[in-house]
Order: C-alpha cells, then sequence, then structure tokens
C-alpha cells in the first residue's frame, strides 16, 4: 500500500512541479507575445477644444438652418457655454413631436458623454430613413 501511496506523491509532485516550469515558460511566453502587441492607451487622446466644439455647433446650424437650433441657455460656473441644440424637422407642425434630452458636457472634459451626444447629432442629421423619421417625429 505504501509504495502505491508514494508512487501517487512521486507522480502528484513530479505534476506540480511540471505545472510550475511550464507556467513560467508560458508566462514568459505571454509576457513576449503581449510585448509585440499595439498599446494605444499609450498614446494621448484628443480633447475636444471648446472652440472645436462651438465650431462644430455652428456649422451644423448654418448647414442644416430647417433642422438646427443652437441656443446658448447659460454659463457654467467657470464661464463656459451651455448650449442647447434642438433638431428637428420644422416643416412639420409638433404639438404632439415626441422630444429626447441628450446632455453632455456636464462632468467636465468626460470623453464618451461629448463624444456620443456629437455622434447622435451628426447621425440624426444624416440622410438615412431612420434619421430622418426621427427628426419628422
Amino acid at each position: 500500500m505504501k509504495t502505491n501511496r508514494s508512487k501517487l506523491l512521486g507522480g502528484l509532485l513530479a505534476l506540480v512541479l511540471a505545472g510550475i516550469f511550464s507556467h513560467a515558460f508560458a508566462a514568459d511566453d505571454l509576457d513576449a507575445r503581449l510585448a509585440r502587441l499595439p498599446t494605444p492607451w499609450t498614446d494621448s487622446i484628443h480633447l475636444l477644444t471648446l472652440p472645436e466644439y462651438e465650431a462644430t455647433l455652428k456649422y451644423w446650424a448654418t448647414e442644416n438652418p430647417k433642422l438646427v437650433t443652437r441656443q446658448k441657455r447659460g454659463e457654467s460656473h467657470d464661464g463656459k457655454p451651455v448650449y442647447l441644440v434642438k433638431i428637428t424637422d420644422s416643416s412639420v407642425i409638433g404639438e404632439n413631436k415626441q422630444i429626447a434630452l441628450v446632455t453632455a458636457l456636464h462632468g467636465g472634459p468626460e470623453r464618451s458623454g461629448s463624444t456620443t451626444a456629437l455622434r447622435v447629432i451628426e447621425w440624426l442629421l444624416g440622410d438615412s430613413p431612420l434619421a430622418q423619421a426621427t427628426r419628422r417625429k
């Protein structure tokens, strides 16, 4: 019985040691493979500047005067403008139009909210049948 137990323990020890050594080699291999991959998170990301933001809103309002209304509704505590951008098909009378509010840039220079809001505006101003139907409603 002791012989079988010794063989079993010896076999388990061999498996554990083999696993440790193979893990060390696998980790080295993994580190080498990871080192060859691109690292986009190390590049700095362009933050939307206030002049760029204002110029974009002005451009959309100028290019789409029947769809876009841009109003400065106030200022933030540090003096930056707070805009209301209204997008609708003004040729459709709108007593029963749906209203959706999308807010962004209220939490500082966050990128995801501002990027999403600007992308929604860009989509709403597009020519897709769904964007046109959305503006009419």
